[in-house]
């Protein structure tokens, strides 16, 4: 890195609060948050090969068709957000020495985004390939959470400069599991294959049955274990903030629940299985919120802090 400009960015890091950063921190993860949602848009709108080339799109600048620029709206977003999460991770590599717990998080943040736009590129150019797009999928979603990890642990009062370990994560990789099953669904085309409750019928292909088993019966077991948490919540003690993301989380959570019953009973217009994601994303988002408060809250006095 050229000196002078090392200089310059050691300098801009200095004016920069950590709570100013953390900020910037978690409005990047509003953008990513965003960007996983639209790409389930490119998906169900048939708009994933509107650009057969990456990066630009069908060679020109400028999209030439409805798909297209769907497609290019997209990978403009992306920039946007790879640009935001990127000059996080500057930012807090440079400020390292007073918050080397954030750091790590937002650096790692900064390089699983690089990589995410290459992979980007990767499902393009092997034609929506299930399993690129499952990957792109669950990288997204791990990025979304390190930003609100890095995030809330600097606008906290006083910022947690060191982070981890997180405690017990059980609820959280229910909640990942669910997810990744449900992309699991998406990739191998067996989504749809499945229009009975609880489970699917003898007439749905094995593959079918099982993945919907599974992940029906995670999502089960995840509610359950909020209902479970509320419990804990009120028995130990929380604050006004975790509750707020308690509260979240059980609604985006019910919600979900709802549109994935719609989703099987009813046949929905594909735009509308956008919000099962879009719920998805913001169950994901609100439950690494939940974990990383529940982790940073200071335990009471003959008890210990409640765990997400």
């Amino acid at each position: 890195m050229n000196a002078s400009l090392k200089e310059r960015l050691i300098r801009l890091a200095d004016r920069i609060s950590t709570r100013q950063l953390g900020a910037f921190v978690l409005l990047s993860a509003i953008f990513t948050a965003g960007l996983i949602v639209y790409g389930s848009w490119v998906r169900v709108s048939a708009s994933g090969l509107g650009c057969p080339d990456w990066p630009l799109c069908d060679g020109a600048d400028l999209p030439g068709n409805r798909f297209a620029a769907i497609e290019s709206g997209h990978r403009l977003l992306a920039g946007i957000t790879a640009a935001m999460v990127c000059a996080g991770g500057v930012i807090a590599f440079l400020k390292r020495k007073a918050m080397p717990g954030p750091a790590k998080v937002l650096v790692a943040a900064a390089l699983l985004i690089l990589g995410q736009a290459i992979l980007g590129g990767i499902v393009v150019l092997t034609d929506l390939h299930g399993f690129t797009r499952l990957a792109h999928l669950g990288l997204g979603m791990s990025i979304l959470g390190l930003l609100f990890i890095g995030g809330l642990a600097l606008v906290q009062k006083p910022p947690r400069i060191r982070i981890g370990p997180l405690r017990s994560a059980h609820l959280v990789l229910l909640g990942a599991g669910v997810i990744m099953f449900g992309g699991t669904m998406v990739a191998t085309s067996t989504g749809a294959l499945c229009h009975n409750l609880p489970y699917c019928s003898s007439e749905s292909p094995a593959m079918a049955s099982s993945l919907h088993g599974i992940h029906r019966t995670l999502a089960i077991l995840f509610a359950i274990g909020i209902v479970a948490q509320g419990i804990i919540l009120r028995k130990r003690g929380a604050n006004q903030t975790t509750w707020a993301a308690y509260g979240a989380l059980a609604f985006f959570t019910a919600a979900q629940i709802g549109a994935g019953v719609a989703t099987v009973v009813k046949d929905l217009p594909d735009e509308l299985r956008v919000l099962h994601v879009a719920l998805a994303t913001l169950t994901w988002a609100s439950l690494v919120c939940l974990w990383v408060l529940t982790s940073f809250a200071q335990p009471s006095k003959g008890s210990s802090s409640a765990s997400a």
